[in-house]
């Protein structure tokens, strides 16, 4: 203590115990001291120069002397300890005085919670009495991990939660088609683990580096058109392919290792899956399809052009007046399509169609064609063809069999004509089931119509277009089976050998009744009106043809219009049908042939092949209803007759 603060305590002191010697009044205002002005303005002074800070007159200043306001006060030091946290300073504080609260400290991976006063929590509204130390108390921080996988899937899962004192490596995701790379965090870090000293919620999104492919992309000639590709082949690569086709072609489309076709678009974009990829850009020629109209005055055409060949096509014909479009022909004038418009795919050649037309007298007569087998007709689904007549329905109009029974004379193919179409008239000879099945049976033989076929009464049936199935097309060429079983016939007439030293067997085909009345009766009954298209052919009587690997009784190749089919062709027409079981017509019930009375085979018969039995000269092949093949012999005259032909449409 400086001389000077000494004096003023002393002068104090001594002042107040004056002041106290004298019965401890101090008079202020208008009323006076008992020690001298000298004295009291010394001490005031005094004072203010120790304190600068005071202000007060020197009459307070008196008061609060007198009163023990200006007496020293005892001092304390409050030292905050914040246990790992940022620095808090101390405070010195006058006794009885409160702690002025601090902002609270911060610490990495913790929240402040409160002050502690030896383990207590501390109140800054106590005054202080001593010398302190207040101490941080702190609760951990737990923070939450949210996982996008981006697309993976992951076996076990990660943690959930973690603490500034955690540290523990992280799983890793799967994904097809990419390698797992790290997570990423929110401020753009790749990581693998969490460490100690890290802290924050967090969603970390799996990264992932796709895999490289091979990405094969090739023209299939370069003189045809070349390739343009843009991407490397990684998983999930955006890639575009690009064809241009070197003239006169034009681009096919893009085909894979399985030279399956992929696109047909010449700029074509797809994202690369996770495997390797092989495209070939395949490119077609195109060629002339030129369209002819036969005569301007009955339609024109339109369609003609450069097209890509394979391509699909259109010709289309504007018929005028009522005629009506006959049929596209080709250069050879074989009809193509009666299709108005005709689709089709374009020929590997320049090709050439002319479109004839019909008037409506043209009409009427290839519709009575048509309607007498005159012309050959195919089906829509290509299956099947009507060609030539034979009597099939019979004839139940009885003011049409009115009329009938008054024609007498019959044509020298045995038939009638009255008003535009042919009848026949027969007696009914139907098998007589009576010694096979029982009379119940027998009397349920009908027609079609549901009419009861009765034996010996005369009946007139209708010459209808023959229905063929198709067996095979060549070139124009085909093969046909009749759809029906249209008569009955022996395979032959006698079961007896003939010529020289009995050389000719009953199974001979070639000097067989069955292959004389084809190509005699039947020939001249069913073909009187058309024929032309009916080709003469080698027909195949080879052991081979028998089915068999040795057959004693086959004869030589025939040259044949008409002929039965062989065991072989039986085989290869139903190779993907196990039933090649043919269903009789109501005239050819009449004729004696012994048919199935079974539901699901009714009116169904056996018939004849053209091969002889193998093991017997008196026997020959015939197709069975219940679906296989077997030998009876030459003699039995029940057994139906499927005729076959070959004709090449025109």
């Amino acid at each position: 203590m400086n001389d000077r603060k000494r004096r003023l305590v002393l002068l104090i002191s001594l002042s107040m115990t004056l002041a106290l010697a004298v019965g401890g009044i101090i008079v202020f205002g208008d009323r006076s001291s008992n020690y001298s002005d000298k004295t009291k303005d010394e001490a005031y002074q005094l004072y203010r120069e120790a304190h600068p800070e005071y202000t007060k007159s020197e009459k307070e200043f008196l008061d609060d002397l007198l009163n023990g306001r200006l007496a020293e006060k005892k001092k304390y030091t409050i030292r905050f300890e914040t246990n790992g946290g940022s620095a808090i300073s101390s405070q010195t504080i006058d006794e009885k005085t409160k702690v002025t609260k601090p902002d609270n400290p911060t610490r990495e991976g913790y929240t402040f919670k409160q002050w502690l006063y030896q383990d207590d929590p501390w109140s800054f509204n106590v005054p202080v009495c001593e010398n302190m130390t207040l101490s941080a108390d702190w609760q951990l921080n737990v923070y939450h991990l949210e996982y996008d996988l981006n697309g993976g899937v992951i076996e076990h899962e990660n943690p959930a939660y973690y603490n500034i004192g955690s540290k523990f490596d992280l799983n890793k995701p799967t994904k097809i088609g990419y390698t797992f790379s790290g997570w990423r965090t929110p401020d753009d870090t790749l990581i693998n683990s969490i460490s100690k000293g890290t802290t924050g919620d967090m969603t970390l999104v799996a990264e992932w580096d796709a895999d490289l492919h091979t990405l094969s992309v090739v023209s299939e000639s370069t003189s045809k058109g070349t390739v343009e590709c843009s991407g490397s082949g990684y998983t999930n690569e955006q890639i575009e392919l690009i064809a241009v086709p070197v003239s006169p072609y034009q681009f096919k489309g893009w085909y894979d290792s399985n030279d399956q076709l992929i696109s047909s678009n010449k700029v074509y974009s797809f994202v690369m899956p996770n495997n390797d990829v092989s495209m070939v850009a395949k490119f077609d020629e195109t060629r002339t399809l030129t369209l002819i109209s036969e005569d301007t005055s009955k339609g024109t055409v339109e369609g003609g052009d450069e097209y890509v060949v394979g391509g699909n096509v259109q010709a289309y014909c504007s018929i005028v007046g009522d005629n009506v479009l006959k049929g596209w022909y080709d250069s050879n004038d074989v009809l193509v399509s009666s299709q108005n418009p005709y689709s089709f795919a374009m020929k590997s050649f320049d090709y050439e169609l002319t479109a004839k037309f019909m008037s409506q007298e043209e009409i009427e007569q290839d519709r009575w064609d048509k309607a007498h087998g005159v012309i050959p007709v195919i089906s829509d689904d290509q299956t099947t063809l009507t060609y030539g007549m034979y009597p099939q329905s019979v004839v139940d109009d009885e003011d049409l069999i009115s009329e009938l029974n008054e024609l007498t004379t019959p044509n020298e193919q045995g038939y009638y004509e009255f008003d535009g179409d042919f009848y026949f008239k027969k007696v009914a000879k139907p098998f007589d089931f009576s010694w096979v099945v029982s009379s119940e049976t027998y009397v349920e033989q009908n027609f079609d119509n549901g009419e009861h076929i009765e034996r010996y009464a005369s009946y007139w049936f209708k010459l209808e277009p023959i229905s063929w199935d198709i067996i095979s097309v060549d070139n124009n060429r085909y093969s046909l089976i009749s759809s029906k079983l249209l008569d009955s016939l022996n395979y032959n007439d006698t079961e007896n050998p003939r010529g020289d030293s009995g050389s000719i067997k009953a199974n001979n085909y070639k000097e067989s009744s069955l292959r004389n009345w084809l190509n005699h009766d039947f020939y001249n009954m069913s073909f009187a009106l058309c024929g032309d298209e009916i080709q003469k052919i080698v027909v195949d009587n080879s052991v081979e043809s028998t089915g068999a690997s040795t057959n004693p009784y086959v004869c030589e190749n025939t040259n044949d219009k008409v002929y039965a089919p062989s065991v072989k062709e039986l085989r290869e027409i139903f190779k993907n049908d196990d039933t090649p079981w043919c269903i009789t017509t109501d005239f050819s019930r009449t004729c004696g042939i012994y048919y199935d009375l079974k539901t699901t085979t009714l009116y169904c018969a056996d018939y004849w092949t053209r091969s002889p039995f193998n093991n017997s000269e008196a026997d020959a092949y015939r197709g069975k209803v219940t679906g296989y093949i077997n030998a009876c012999g030459v003699l039995i005259g029940s057994n139906a007759v499927r005729p076959c032909i070959t004709i090449e449409v025109k």
